[in-house]
C-alpha cells in the first residue's frame, strides 16, 4: 500500500467536496420547495432585464400599464424591488414583447425562444379583441360568461405570403428578433385600435352593435414599422432553396441593450 502524504489526503478531500457541492446544486430538497420565500429567479436580475426591455422597446411604464394587466405603480414596485410579479403577470409581460420568460427571470441567457415565438404568433394572429358583456377589451375576462373573441379587420395592412405561411416563415424570417419585434408591434396595434380607433354602430333596433375600425385614427408610425419589418427582407420572392442559404441579417426596430442605461428612464 503506497504511503499517503498529507497533500494526497488534502487532494482527496477536495475532490470529495467538489462532488458533494455538485450534488447540492442539482438536488433540490422537498422542504426547500415548500418554503414560501422560495424563488426561481434573482430579483436584481429581473429588475435589470425589465428596465432593459422598456428601454430597448422604447415604451414607458405608463404606456405598458395601458395593456391592463399591471398598473404603473406596480411596475414601479417591480423595478424598485418592493414587490414581485405573479406568474400570470410575467407571462403576459413576456407575451407582449415576444421575449423568453426564462430570460426575463434570469434562467436563460437567450432573449428569444423559437417555440415560444411560434406559439405567440399562432395565438396572436389573426388579431382580435374580446367582447366582455358588450365592452371591448385587450384580454378575455375569465369571469365573463359571454366573452367572445372579435377578429379585427386590418386590411389596411398587407402581408407577404412568406410570412403568412408558417412553414415559409421559418425559412424567410429566421431572425427571431425581427419576429419578436413584429409581435410587440401587433400588440401595440391592438392597443391602438382599442383605445383610439374601435367603434360600435347601433343597428336599426338600437340593440345590435356593429363593430368597426376607424382606420384614419390608427397610429401611422406603428403601421409603417410593421410594413418595414415585413417587407424589407431581401429573401422575399426568392425560391425556397436559395432563400434558405442566403445570409440575411435584418435590422430590428427594437434592440434590447446589453446593459441598462438609465438616461431615458421616466
Amino acid at each position: 500500500m503506497p504511503y499517503e502524504t498529507a497533500s494526497t489526503k488534502k487532494k482527496e478531500k477536495e475532490e470529495k467536496d467538489k462532488i458533494a457541492t455538485k450534488k447540492k446544486i442539482f438536488y433540490l430538497k422537498k422542504e426547500n420547495l415548500d418554503k414560501p420565500n422560495y424563488e426561481i429567479f434573482t430579483p436584481s436580475t429581473f429588475q435589470n432585464r425589465l428596465r432593459r426591455i422598456l428601454n430597448g422597446y422604447k415604451i414607458s411604464r405608463a404606456q405598458l400599464a395601458q395593456f391592463g394587466f399591471v398598473s404603473k405603480t406596480t411596475l414601479d414596485y417591480w423595478i424598485n424591488g418592493r414587490s414581485k410579479p405573479t406568474i400570470d403577470a410575467l407571462t403576459k409581460f413576456s407575451a407582449i414583447f415576444g421575449v423568453s420568460l426564462d430570460w426575463i427571470v434570469g434562467i436563460s441567457p437567450a432573449y428569444y425562444n423559437q417555440p415560444y415565438i411560434s406559439w405567440l404568433e399562432y395565438s396572436l394572429l389573426p388579431l382580435k379583441l374580446f367582447i366582455n358583456d358588450g365592452k371591448a377589451s385587450f384580454y378575455p375576462d375569465p369571469s365573463c360568461k359571454n366573452c367572445k373573441p372579435l377578429p379585427l379587420d386590418i386590411s389596411i395592412l398587407s402581408f407577404p405570403k412568406e410570412y403568412c405561411d408558417f412553414r415559409l416563415r421559418e425559412i424567410y424570417y429566421d431572425q427571431y428578433a425581427i419576429r419578436a419585434n413584429l409581435i410587440f408591434l401587433f400588440n401595440m396595434l391592438k392597443l391602438d385600435i382599442l383605445t383610439n380607433a374601435f367603434r360600435f354602430i347601433n343597428g336599426e333596433n338600437n340593440e345590435t352593435h356593429y363593430p368597426y375600425i376607424e382606420n384614419s385614427k390608427l397610429n401611422p408610425d406603428i403601421l409603417n414599422q410593421i410594413r418595414s419589418l415585413l417587407f424589407d427582407n431581401p429573401r422575399l420572392g426568392l425560391p425556397e432553396e436559395i432563400a434558405a442559404n442566403k445570409f440575411y441579417k435584418g435590422h430590428p426596430s427594437f434592440i434590447i441593450p446589453k446593459e441598462y442605461d438609465n438616461s431615458d428612464e421616466e
